[in-house]
């Protein structure tokens, strides 16, 4: 009972004590931060043939590069085990591959419009039973979605025949200092009475929403004003951008 607890503690243990340290065979990238846990699929980044995988485990050992990921090296071990022979794979992997060509081959005869609900439904007809869960998770891992009813919204209508601005910061959206550097951006809320459109000034020293302007239309005159509300607010000296 100890040694499962044990497992569990490892298995669930933070990348912390790697951060900003290189991952063995690969000198450019690095173990993820503690907040950004490694919650794929155990084995994935072995089974892949990156250059954590296949290619460094005579290097470094397949103990070495589980250590580090972390997962259990007879993960890694199952795993070939279910390459060289897929008899062995668990129920629900066999059960996916069998349901997985039964449901593309549902969503390209109906035009690649069905989604989770009809392709599900289309299954039962034809006497396949299969979970609506199931099926949604497979779509999801293939990729398939079905089409949305309602006629696209276009917020932005591009000039093609006007030069596209400069970026004027190298994508350094950071300032030392407040009232500095201003980015703009503005966005659409659907109401009951149709969209409303949202400029906002964020100044980037806080990442602080500085001014912001709510319209009906998506205008020149509805995105300046909010500009001048950051000027009336925050009164910036010489060099805001």
């Amino acid at each position: 009972m100890r040694s499962c607890a044990r497992r569990r503690l490892i298995l669930r243990r933070p990348l912390s004590r790697f951060e900003g340290k290189p991952l063995p065979g690969n000198g450019n990238s690095t173990a993820r931060s503690s907040h950004d846990r490694l919650y794929s699929l155990p084995g994935r980044a072995l089974r892949s043939n990156g250059p954590r995988g296949d290619d460094h485990r005579v290097v470094h050992g397949v103990e070495s590069i589980c250590r580090v990921l972390p997962i259990a090296p007879s993960t890694y071990y199952a795993c070939l085990a279910v390459r060289a022979d897929p008899s062995k794979a668990s129920a629900r992997q066999q059960r996916d591959a069998v349901l997985r060509p039964k449901i593309q081959k549902v969503w390209d005869d109906n035009w690649k419009v069905y989604g989770v609900r009809k392709a599900w439904r289309q299954l039962c007809r034809e006497g396949e039973a299969a979970a609506r869960c199931t099926v949604a998770r497979l779509m999801a891992s293939m990729g398939l979605r079905g089409i949305v009813r309602g006629k696209a919204m276009k917020t932005t209508i591009p000039d093609t025949s006007v030069p596209c601005p400069r970026d004027k910061v190298n994508r350094k959206f950071r300032a030392p200092a407040p009232n500095m550097l201003w980015v703009s951006d503005f966005t659409y809320v659907s109401t009951w009475q149709g969209f409303v459109y949202v400029a906002f000034v964020i100044d980037t020293f806080a990442n602080r929403i500085v001014g912001w302007k709510a319209s009906q239309s998506a205008k020149t005159d509805f995105v300046l004003p909010s500009r001048q509300i950051c000027n009336a607010n925050r009164l910036p000296g010489n060099g805001c951008t």
